[in-house]
């Protein structure tokens, strides 16, 4: 069973990670704790054993549409600073026959917006440098120059009352809880692909 540490105290970044796996932790959280830095230590965490999930609904790949980047072409951008959350949420888009780009903050999303114009960018709320509001309101600002207008979608495991309506405030065409459910990344996929042909 894997151990997470959990500290109010300042000096928990201090702890050397020698030390933590002697005491028997897998990882390392201040609180108070948010749910997205939380998700992300489980994520790391779990990522790293080798664990066997029975199916809970045999339906599931029904879910999967293995052609929709076919039906629904989508040049999509993936914002999120967790490398696990990055490989689980590309694994799910190549099963959806897409192949996002990556990027691992706001400042860079914004930045490969203008270099690439993407369709849809799937934005992570918290990163360093620059967070998921701030680059929309940047990727906003810059759009009034332009006719075109990027499809966003925030993705995160905030699912705090008012959150979702501050994020749209912020400019984000949608919302994504994390971790991500398939049917509901598709039907964001879809709203992004007809809000693009019309």
């Amino acid at each position: 069973m894997p151990l997470i540490l959990l500290s109010s105290l300042a000096t928990i970044s201090d702890v050397p990670k020698h030390e933590l796996e002697e005491a028997g932790f897998s990882a390392k959280l201040a609180k108070p704790i948010k749910p997205s830095a939380l998700l992300d230590i489980m994520m790391d965490t779990f990522s790293k054993k080798a664990s066997e999930f029975k199916r809970r609904d045999k339906n599931t790949d029904q879910e999967l549409d293995t052609e929709l980047a076919k039906k629904m072409p989508l040049r999509i951008l993936l914002v999120d600073d967790n490398k696990t959350n990055q490989k689980l949420a590309s694994l799910v888009l190549g099963r959806l026959g897409y192949k996002p780009a990556i990027a691992t903050n706001g400042a860079e999303a914004v930045s490969k917006q203008f270099e690439g114009n993407y369709d849809v960018i799937l934005m992570d709320i918290e990163m360093p440098e620059m967070d998921g509001v701030d680059a929309t309101m940047a990727i906003r600002e810059a759009e009034g120059i332009t006719s075109e207008k990027v499809y966003i979608v925030a993705t995160t495991a905030n699912a705090m009352q008012g959150d979702r309506e501050r994020y749209l405030a912020a400019g984000m065409d949608g919302y994504v809880s994390k971790p991500i459910r398939i049917s509901e990344l598709v039907s964001a996929l879809e709203v992004a692909y007809q809000s693009r042909s019309m």
